[in-house]
């Protein structure tokens, strides 16, 4: 493996011992880590900065674009939720990403100040035309950014109104190697109404034909259409009064999933239908056995198997079924600053988002015959509302607030097992269910069955107080003490319907509601050495509610037999991160290299695991959370950023992460495994992460011409607690016999490989306001995948490929736009 500690040090060492161009600066980038505005080298937080120059030439429409670029941050793709769907980890902290009992995010996604990430429909990725800037923060953001954000925060920031009329038209194509094709437009307008009022109106629409081609003539491809509408008015009242107000309205619709068979069976597969026992060791029941001996190509039906990654193939599934995965936000943010006197302003920050998602999709991958298949409808609303005072005098600052916040989740969650395999459908809806059942161990012959047909609430209710206080104890030294106390209930509704069409085959509903709270403090010692060089040390404490997770305790379809409600409390997340950094520029301000050391020490760290409460039994699925005792993590991460001469720019950024479960623990895992979790490696921890990228510019004509290559590397990683506890249950019967997990001393696909990928891109921007883009990404067409987070079903794994992508776009605007 490529040494990137000597790699970074030997980057450091080049830039050093450039010349001195007087002239050259590097820009000074305006950050709102602290809630407001300050120069990135100012403030002692770990933070990568994205303005929203760069965003739009490096063409970053999502999370994953800019993610990929930023030190230890990691991420794997295919949440349920559609194509823009992510996991997201930041120094081994992770989202749970099932959101089916844990359902409050650790990583705080926020826009314009107001927290998104307690709906979890996807709205987490938002559309990123026109946005000012994008912060990634990395560690616990208890007193600025509390909510949901025990790992850190995304913080994006939208393009307010400017007093000069302007328009801006774009225009983008795409070309997917071996795949598809994608189109898309966006336009922006900026008025200034009156000098003291102005809006600015951003939409945006792209069409997709998808990564992935659909072989199948009874199912649909995986292209979608999105738009994008977006508001920001702004207001001012006097002198000492502003107010802006945010508007945004998504609409997602993508048919099939864009993701291909990976040719390997999960756990619950080969448990749930009784596989791989054929010629294989001791222990599995006799009435398990399975005609299937490997996983079906997903076209074999069809009679034109089209392989699997394994096999190479990389842009082609077969799906029977019209899937959808549609998702629509509806936005809005008001901001309000008042400056009462010199140095003292109160600010209020309120904020609504609601969001819907409907989802169908095949979740038995069988291809040729639909078996299963899996319906989610989610309604979910979220608001907040945050009132604070910030006083800045010569001596000290200080913000004193407090906030209240309400999240509601709906879901309704159903799958069917239905086809030639399973029988006709009866019912309509959500009720459906099939006329009889085989190849089920333990369920030939029993009634038809509807699967994990439940509804479902989520509800978060809680407030919380926050203050930070630095002290300017002399000119040199600042320290600073923060807290935020939160008080919280957290509540789950259930509402079982009919398992099977037996009128008496009822699952118990109930209702779970806990309290929680935490006291979560911020210690800061910042010294600055000279002017352009500083020091910090930090010690922050993150939290996250518990809650409970309620399943049937089941047994199998016979209503004869006990119905017992299973109720799992898991206990809150707490968080301790200590962190020493600097931050510094060189050479007249032509070099910046900041860099931080971490340790993370957790208490009660939440995991996700699914598994069936009696083998065998679809009906028996359940969800839990573990509460893994003790974990921690350590590593660093170093950024820098040259102007090597007044036309070639250079930046390197480089992650070290080491993060794993400390506590001697056996817990249950898919079909009911126990597994050892001292010394696994978290999920979404990969070691290395680095990412270097240079740029020229060269004035032609009336313009200038521009090239720019970026190379991203990132090590492997798992996506989940079954992924990292793989070497456990590979070539071993499951514990109750009824299937084989094959040996896969390899690790595939548990374990996504690291990866190198590099973009290019060149452009010529006019002076008239003309700009033309071209680009290539993942030039050496590298076949990777970031996660295996859609598992279940006959032809295994499904990963998300990503192809060479050739691409350009051309824009024109006026009025400073």
């Amino acid at each position: 493996m490529i040494n990137y500690s000597r790699c970074i040090l030997g980057i450091l060492a080049v830039c050093l011992a450039m010349p001195a161009y007087p002239q050259i600066a590097l820009e000074e980038i305006v950050v709102t880590a602290q809630r407001r505005e300050q120069s990135l080298q100012d403030v002692p937080v770990s933070v990568t900065a994205f303005t929203g120059a760069r965003l739009e030439q490096a063409n970053v429409n999502e999370a994953a674009d800019y993610l990929a670029l930023t030190p230890n941050v990691s991420f794997t793709e295919g949440f349920s939720v559609g194509s823009r769907g992510l996991g997201i980890g930041v120094r081994g902290v992770t989202n749970n990403v099932t959101d089916e009992n844990s359902f409050v995010n650790s990583i705080g996604v926020y826009i314009d100040g107001f927290s998104v990430a307690s709906v979890p429909t996807g709205v987490a990725n938002p559309q990123l035309q026109d946005i000012e800037r994008i912060e990634v923060l990395r560690g616990p953001q208890g007193t600025y950014f509390g909510r949901n954000a025990v790992g850190g925060a995304l913080n994006l920031t939208t393009r307010k109104p400017t007093d000069e009329v302007g328009a801006k038209i774009s225009v983008s194509g795409e070309s997917f190697e071996s795949a598809g094709e994608q189109f898309g437009v966006t336009t922006v307008l900026n008025v200034p109404v009156t000098e003291r009022f102005g809006f600015r109106a951003v939409a945006y629409y792209e069409d997709s034909t998808g990564l992935v081609e659909n072989v199948n003539p009874g199912g649909n491809n995986s292209g979608h259409d999105y738009f994008v509408g977006r508001l920001n008015f702004a207001y001012t009242l006097g002198d000492t009064t502003e107010v802006n107000f945010l508007i945004m309205h998504a609409d997602e619709d993508q048919g099939t999933d864009e993701n291909v068979p990976s040719g390997v069976w999960d756990i619950d597969t080969v448990s749930s239908f009784g596989l791989g026992c054929n010629g294989a060791a001791t222990g599995c029941n006799n009435n398990s056995t399975s005609p299937l001996t490997a996983p079906v190509d997903a076209n074999i039906i069809n009679g034109a198997p089209i392989g699997n990654w394994q096999t190479g193939n990389y842009n082609k599934t077969s799906r029977d079924l019209d899937e959808h995965n549609k998702n629509t936000t509806t936005l809005g943010v008001l901001n309000i600053a008042h400056e009462l006197a010199d140095g003292f302003v109160v600010k209020s920050v309120t904020g609504i988002i609601g969001a819907t998602n409907s989802r169908l999709f095949d979740n038995d991958l069988l291809g040729g015959s639909t078996g299963l298949l899996r319906e989610n409808e989610i309604d979910a609303t979220s608001w907040s509302t945050e009132l604070r005072t910030e006083i800045s005098a010569e001596r000290y600052d200080l913000i004193i607030g407090g906030l209240y916040a309400d999240d509601i989740i709906n879901r309704i969650d159903g799958v069917q097992a239905t086809g030639p395999v399973f029988g006709p459908l009866t019912g309509t809806g959500m009720n459906r269910a099939p006329a009889f059942v085989i190849g089920l161990p333990g369920r030939v012959g029993a009634p038809p069955i509807c699967l994990a047909c439940v509804t479902k609430i989520y509800q978060t209710e809680g407030f919380a107080i926050f203050s930070d206080f630095t002290w300017r104890a002399t000119e040199a030294l600042d320290l600073t003490f923060g807290f935020r106390y939160t008080d919280e209930t957290v509540t789950q509704t259930r509402s079982n319907r009919r398992v099977t069409t037996n009128a008496g085959d009822l699952r118990p509903s109930g209702v779970a509601e806990r309290d929680f709270s935490d006291f979560a403090p911020r210690f800061v010692a910042q010294y600055q050495i000279t002017d352009d060089v500083g020091v910090y040390a930090n010690i922050s404490k993150g939290y996250k509610a518990g809650g409970t997770a309620l399943n049937n305790a089941g047994g199998n379809s016979d209503p004869a037999l006990d119905r017992r409600l299973l109720s799992s409390p898991y206990e809150k997340e707490t968080l301790w991160n200590y962190e020493v950094g600097f931050k510094s520029e060189w050479l007249d301000n032509r070099l910046r290299v900041n860099a931080a050391g971490f340790y993370l020490d957790w208490n009660n760290l939440q995991l996700e695991s699914f598994r069936f409460l009696t083998p065998g039994d679809l009906t028996s699925n359940a969800e839990f959370v573990i509460n893994v005792e003790d974990a921690r993590a350590y590593g660093f991460e170093v950024e820098t950023l040259a102007a090597i001469s007044d036309r070639l720019s250079f930046s390197a950024a480089v992650g070290y992460l080491d993060a794993e479960i400390t506590s001697d623990q056996t817990v249950q895992i898919k079909a009911s495994f126990p597994v050892d979790l001292k010394g696994v490696t978290l999920p979404r921890s990969p070691e290395w992460t680095a990412t270097v990228s240079a740029e020229y510019r060269q004035p032609v004509g009336l313009g200038e011409a521009w090239f720019r290559a970026d190379y991203i590397y990132r090590d492997s990683q798992t996506t989940d607690i079954e992924g990292a506890t793989y070497t456990q249950t590979s070539g071993r019967v499951t514990p109750a016999g009824t299937g084989f997990v094959p040996a896969n001393p390899s690790g595939f696909p548990y374990v996504a490989p690291s990866y190198n990928v590099v973009n290019l891109r060149a452009g010529y921007e006019y002076s008239e306001g003309l700009s033309v883009t071209l680009f290539i990404e993942n030039l050496f067409e590298e076949d990777y995948y970031t996660g295996t987070q859609e598992d279940f079903g006959l032809s295994g794994f499904r990963l998300r490929p990503h192809p060479r992508i050739y691409g350009a776009n051309v824009s024109y605007s006026f009025g400073g736009i």
